[in-house]
């Protein structure tokens, strides 16, 4: 039978997956981590503290607090983080890295070397298609319920579209006055804010 565009699109998300999969588990090994734990690093290292609580990675990644918890306790073990608690709310805490938990990350961040390497064949503008397109995918699929979070400009209400269609970066940030080209917009922004925005 043969397949559509759509299952051909399909297909090849999930064989460039199976392959950050495998570059995330060989690196993980290298280091004596496990996947999570890896992704959990290097999402403490890259977000502000606000943002590093259990319930924000449970969220984030789509997983119970109860695994973690234990993925938590384990980086904990490891002397890799430590928690601290707020100081206008004893209640809560963030989840900081540790000195040799930041050293860790910054080894941990090239685990995607490979991939990136092979992007050095696409030219700029293949390069802007190829994350219009999956921006799009990911803003329809968050309007969809797929995905709980997903703080790119595209769904934010800083973020005016088309600002100025004719300039050469025709978006615009309003919280950081800022003109926006495809390659600037951020698609993990800590300053986010996508209360109310409406899907494009």
């Amino acid at each position: 039978m043969k397949k559509t565009a759509d299952q051909k699109i399909v297909s090849l998300l999930e064989k460039l997956s199976q392959v950050l999969r495998v570059l995330l588990w060989n690196t993980a090994k290298e280091t004596g981590l496990s996947p999570i734990q890896t992704q959990f690093l290097l999402y403490l290292n890259s977000h502000p503290p606000l943002q590093c609580k259990t319930s924000n990675l449970a969220r984030e990644f789509n997983l119970t607090q109860a695994t973690v918890s234990d993925a938590l306790g384990s980086l904990a073990e490891k002397k890799l983080i430590y928690k601290e608690e707020s100081k206008k709310d004893r209640r809560t805490s963030s989840l900081i890295l540790t000195t040799a938990g930041k050293w860790m990350a910054k080894k941990l961040v090239h685990w995607p070397d490979a991939i990136k390497k092979s992007l050095g064949c696409l030219s700029e503008g293949g390069k802007s298609q190829a994350m219009t397109f999956m921006m799009d995918i990911i803003k329809h699929m968050q309007s969809g319920g797929v995905i709980q979070s997903a703080r790119m400009c595209l769904l934010c209400n800083h973020f005016l579209k088309d600002a100025r269609p004719a300039a050469k970066k025709p978006h615009y940030c309003k919280l950081t006055k800022t003109p926006l080209g495809i390659t600037d917009l951020n698609i993990d922004c800590a300053m986010h804010d996508g209360t109310t925005k409406e899907i494009l």
